[in-house]
């Protein structure tokens, strides 16, 4: 009896934590206290049913390899991907499949140095 509640207990806790995605990693950045220092810009609104979070560094130069880090971590979860590069100005563009709808997540790195990064969806997407 003790060996069949836990294997009914494993498996239940197997189905949660698949049903259950992990958060995307760059949404970390968004959490961080150290960030809120003068030349990086933090937007954070809901509106109805949408979500939208963005970050720029005025500065990026020392923030955007570690964004970048994180931005490749989710592109493994991403279904669509878009890249662009001209001269100094790079992005990439990922929609992310999450609970049925999309979140739309956008690393910029722009000519006058400055980074940008911001994710948007439905709130559902991101439950």
């Amino acid at each position: 009896m003790k060996r069949q509640l836990a294997t009914l207990l494993l498996i239940t806790a197997s189905i949660i934590a698949v049903a259950k995605p992990p958060k995307l990693a760059c949404e970390t950045v968004f959490d961080r206290e150290d960030l809120r220092i003068e030349g990086i810009r933090i937007v954070k609104s809901q509106s109805g049913n949408s979500n939208y979070r963005s970050i720029k560094f005025s500065d990026g130069k020392k923030y955007y390899d570690d964004l970048y880090k994180l931005i490749i971590q989710d592109k493994q979860r991403a279904q669509t991907v878009y890249e662009s590069f001209e001269g100094k100005n790079e992005s990439i563009l990922l929609q992310i499949p999450n609970n049925g709808h999309q979140i739309t997540v956008s690393l910029r790195r722009n000519d006058d140095g400055s980074v940008e990064l911001y994710i948007s969806g439905l709130t559902e997407a991101f439950k």
